[in-house]
């Protein structure tokens, strides 16, 4: 029997039309794939030899504080400082997941710096004279001014006199405590740990006001019905920046060029946006946020407890 080595040219001209088929099918993914968007921009400063062979940073960060950082319900931090570690560890190492997340507070944040259990500090940290004598900060990305929430049956204030004499209550290693005794002549001012149980404690009636800086108490008071914002703005204001350890000079100068690049891609809106749901907090926070072409001016936010 003699086999047939040819196919007809009937068959051979559909088995060509569906690879031709197939070909036009793919080639617009093939295109794609060709013309991917260019990665981020790269910082100038070259990141230390050490940090580079880590091949991720370990950054302290809040996660108790609503919009700058917290727990998501999935378990993973979110709010615009983890955005920022991630979008570093994106400039870094070509990835955004390559960064470890340690939850600090206000007072144990300085503590973890120094003791090297973290890299660097995106954590809410205002440059006061008193850290700057044991730790170093890059420029800074933000600011914030104090403001006061009390329970909504509390009656309106607009200066001083109003919480003069209260009990106030504030978050341990921030100057909020330092002002209550000081400009509000407090005889009760307690100190907490964290945001939430100054919160819990104030919603049960254990203490006039909760004195804490804008941004936190935005939040707070558009989604707690029983808590309003009350009195004056306080100044108490700070500009915000990146923790580093002293004689880290290396790492300063590159976080202040990734903080540039961010700021050059509205990076800073862009996560504002996202985490920031109402006009009010968002009102506050474009105040005090870097933008392409401007920056706030920081000078005047001092950390220094001034009262007037």
């Amino acid at each position: 029997m003699k086999i047939q080595n040819k196919l007809p040219s009937e068959l051979f001209g559909r088995i060509l039309t569906a690879c031709l088929a197939a070909a036009a099918l793919w080639a617009p993914f093939s295109t794609a794939n060709a013309q991917l968007p260019p990665p981020p921009a790269q910082p100038k400063a070259t990141l230390p030899a050490a940090l580079r062979a880590q091949g991720e940073f370990k950054v302290g960060v809040r996660c108790d504080y609503p919009s700058r950082g917290t727990i998501g319900a999935d378990g993973k931090n979110e709010g615009l400082e983890p955005d920022m570690a991630r979008r570093m560890a994106e400039y870094a190492f070509g990835d955004a997941s390559k960064v470890a997340f340690t939850c600090v507070t206000a007072e144990s944040r300085v503590p973890f710096l120094t003791s090297k259990r973290v890299d660097f500090l995106i954590a809410t940290l205002g440059i006061t004279p008193a850290r700057a004598e044991v730790i170093s900060f890059s420029d800074p990305y933000f600011a914030s001014f104090g403001k006061m929430l009390t329970v909504a049956q509390t009656p309106a204030f607009n200066d001083l006199n109003g919480a003069t004499g209260k009990a106030i209550l504030v978050l341990s290693g921030t100057p909020y405590g330092e002002f209550a005794e000081k400009c509000l002549k407090g005889q009760n001012v307690r100190q907490f740990k964290t945001v939430s149980d100054a919160v819990a404690d104030l919603a049960n009636g254990r203490g006039f006001g909760f004195l804490h800086d804008s941004s936190a108490i935005d939040t707070i008071a558009v989604n707690n019905a029983k808590l309003k914002i009350n009195g004056p703005d306080f100044e108490i204001g700070f500009a915000t920046a990146v923790g580093v350890r002293k004689g880290e000079e290396d790492l300063r100068k590159w976080i202040n060029d990734a903080l540039q690049t961010m700021q050059n891609e509205n990076f800073f809106s862009q996560s504002i946006r996202k985490h920031i749901t109402t006009e009010l907090e968002r009102e506050d926070a474009v105040k005090v946020v870097r933008s392409p072409g401007k920056t706030p001016d920081y000078s005047k936010y001092t950390g220094t407890v001034n009262c007037r």
